[in-house]
């Protein structure tokens, strides 16, 4: 019940604080709008989008908690229900605000694909995501999951499977 709260919290923020692509806004925040506009996309089914969203929210939150070990994290190094998301820590890098930012990045962008790829309208998000990535001067074929050998890209897809 409080993930639903959370979720329709979340959903309304975002509805009433509205944004344009590339403003000044966080990563997070950008990435909520891309999500949005993947919502808007698909068909109406309120309770995927429910979970879509709190999912996604999840998994950029655990990407900025990863970097800094005082916090913590929501399902990354830990067990929910019987499922385990395994963490072996990762070194902190020098600019670890943009670590965070690639992580949160990463993440969003292979969970929006991997969630919404049959949508109806799925190559208009594609375009949105992959456009917004190269602003961003990501590499989207980064496609390992070894953060551990790795960096934020890698973190960031670790999360999104």
């Amino acid at each position: 019940m409080l993930s639903i709260r959370l979720t329709f919290a979340t959903l309304l923020i975002c509805c009433i604080h509205t944004s344009s692509f590339g403003q000044q806004n966080s990563v997070a925040r950008e990435w909520n709008s891309l999500i949005l506009e993947s919502i808007r996309n698909d068909y109406a089914r309120p309770t995927v989008h429910a979970r879509n969203l709190f999912h996604q929210s999840v998994i950029a939150y655990d990407a900025w908690a990863a970097y800094d070990n005082s916090k913590k994290r929501y399902f990354l190094g830990d067990t929910l229900n019987g499922y385990i998301c395994e963490f072996e820590g990762i070194d902190l890098p020098a600019d670890v605000r943009s670590a965070r930012e690639e992580a949160i990045s990463f993440a969003s962008y292979r969970f929006i694909q991997n969630r919404y790829m049959n949508s109806p309208d799925y190559s208009q998000t594609y375009v949105l995501m992959t456009d917004y990535m190269n602003q961003l001067g990501y590499d989207v074929s980064i496609t390992s999951t070894d953060y551990v050998n790795g960096g934020a890209a890698e973190l960031g897809n670790y999360l999104a499977q």
